[in-house]
């Protein structure tokens, strides 16, 4: 309307410098409706990358369990990623060297993701947020594809729009060293320790005792309460008596090393029924299975002593156990140990016997309804 006014004025009076007004003021319209279009991809990648950061460690957990790093290398492959979003959503807003550079850089990176996103489908490993903007936004493997399809397209429109125009290449050479230099100070490599038993050893019971073990498998028994029996066969004699779980030979888990426990004293967590969490004192489900453990424990109900190692700072400690209505033995474990002792985000709680792990829960299920149906 303003454009259309200016232009009338213009025409029906000759004043010249409503003609420049007019000029000027069409033009930045067109600029802004074309800029618009440029920083949909550059908002995208930057809120991405800036998702990804809080926490870094929880991306890094996701690219170790989807086998897309080691331990060893994921601070570095975490970064790198994070890096490069963030470098393509700055060059979306600084303009110039699309074609050359932002256009396809981005398109190549999307359409790597996309080969992650269809094989994590086809193999299931994808989970329930691919992890494209973090713990801020999850996204399930399929929305996240049809994100990236739809901003893959919006990129074909502006490369074939496009027309590259001269830019100080200083520009775009400087934001790269800046940004690095920020998120490695910001956000230092954490060198994770790995647990001393790897997990195979962890999750699996140890090997059998030293006599024929037949163990009782029936419909709707869980391991904990599978009754081991020894047969004796060709023999009239009465079978001899059987031998409880809790007789697996001990063995060492990737816990246990934690044995000095706040409100507790010092434990050895692998030495007979032991539960132990993995929780983070800032996660509302973490909360709420300590919660569930204090409750069932203040409603009577027989449960094996429960121990909680924490990611966080101590001054966390208190409101948690305020919220979950109770007190628990704790110790805050640091963030290079804490992580790779997850399989999924937190919690992680597990059931040990003898340093056997029997069960492994993760974030997915009711802990009030497991912790009822655990018989030891």
């Amino acid at each position: 309307m303003l454009t259309a006014g200016l232009k009338l004025l213009t025409i029906s009076f000759g004043l010249a410098p409503l003609e420049k007004v007019y000029h000027f003021v069409y033009m930045k319209e067109k600029i802004s409706f074309g800029s618009l279009l440029y920083l949909i991809p550059g908002i995208l990648f930057l809120v991405s990358g800036i998702a990804k950061l809080f926490p870094v460690y929880s991306f890094e957990l996701l690219l170790v369990n989807q086998e897309l790093s080691s331990w060893e290398l994921v601070p570095w492959v975490s970064r790198g990623v994070i890096l490069a979003e963030l470098i393509l959503g700055v060059g979306f807003f600084l303009g110039g060297y699309y074609r050359k550079f932002y256009l396809p850089a981005s398109m190549l990176m999307l359409l790597v993701f996309n080969i992650h996103l269809i094989y994590s489908m086809l193999t299931g490993t994808g989970g329930s947020n691919c992890g494209c903007f973090g713990e801020l936004i999850p996204m399930t493997p399929i929305e996240a594809l049809i994100k990236n399809l739809l901003l893959m397209a919006l990129l074909v429109y502006l490369w074939f729009r496009t027309a590259e125009h001269r830019a100080n290449i200083y520009y775009h050479l400087l934001p790269p060293v800046i940004l690095a230099v920020i998120i490695f100070t910001v956000f230092p490599v954490t060198q994770y320790q790995t647990p001393d038993s790897n997990k195979e050893n962890v999750t699996r019971p140890g090997p059998p005792p030293d006599r024929p073990l037949d163990p009782v498998v029936e419909e709707n028994i869980t391991p904990e309460k599978t009754a081991i029996e020894s047969v004796v066969k060709d023999e009239p004699a009465p079978a001899k008596p059987e031998k409880s779980v809790d007789d697996l030979p001990k063995r060492t888990s990737g816990f246990a090393k934690y044995k000095n426990f706040n409100s507790f004293g010092t434990t050895d967590l692998d030495s007979g029924s032991k539960l132990v969490a993995l929780l983070s004192l800032d996660c509302d489900h973490c909360m709420e299975t300590a919660r569930a453990y204090i409750t069932l424990k203040k409603e009577g109900a027989k449960l094996p002593p429960f121990f909680a190692l924490f990611f966080g700072e101590e001054q966390q400690v208190e409101p948690f156990f305020e919220l979950a209505g109770g007190t628990l033995p704790w110790m805050i474990i640091p963030v290079e140990e804490f992580f790779p002792l997850l399989t999924q985000s937190p919690p992680r709680v597990v059931f040990m016997k003898n340093g056997n792990i029997l069960k492994d829960w993760d974030n997915s299920v009711n802990f009030k309804s497991e912790f009822t149906n655990l018989k030891w």
